[in-house]
């Protein structure tokens, strides 16, 4: 994404249209969020109209086929896309969520990195691979043992 999209996307008041959004770019995910009840409805919240009257975006890809698609992502991350909702739509901060869950924050602060993460990972999504899957693939290889060659 470029600097640009990116202070678009940080910026609230400014939007995007339907047909630029990627739900493999982190910043266009986080500012989905917050829009997901009107997503649902069928409704974008920026005029998506050409001067001929015609949507600029293909007709399969809806408001509530983003929604959809974004709610199915978060589904897969279970407890973990949760959290990820509660702090980006909610505009919860971490220690809330920590003691909603019984966790840390920093755990807490880890698993919303982590279900974001997956939640953009377009791979993971064509590939099949579930959230438990992906996060073993994740992980970085430990050594069994040291051993010291001289």
């Amino acid at each position: 994404m470029s600097r640009r999209l990116r202070e678009k996307a940080k910026d609230e008041r400014i939007g995007f249209e339907l047909s630029e959004i990627s739900l493999s770019d982190k910043y266009q995910v986080i500012w989905l969020f917050p829009l997901l009840p009107i997503l649902r409805n069928g409704q974008w919240p920026y005029d998506t109209r050409c001067e001929t009257g015609h949507s600029k975006y293909p007709s399969f890809q809806t408001p509530v086929e983003l929604a959809a698609e974004l709610d199915r992502r978060l589904e897969k991350t279970r407890q973990d896309g949760a959290m990820v909702e509660l702090f980006y739509m909610g505009q919860r901060s971490y220690e809330s969520i920590a003691r909603q869950f019984n966790l840390s924050w920093v755990v807490v602060k880890a698993n919303i990195r982590k279900g974001l993460a997956y939640i953009c990972d377009s791979q993971a999504h064509k590939r099949g691979l579930s959230y438990l899957e992906w996060r073993k693939l994740r992980r970085p290889k430990r050594l069994h043992s040291q051993t010291i060659l001289e």
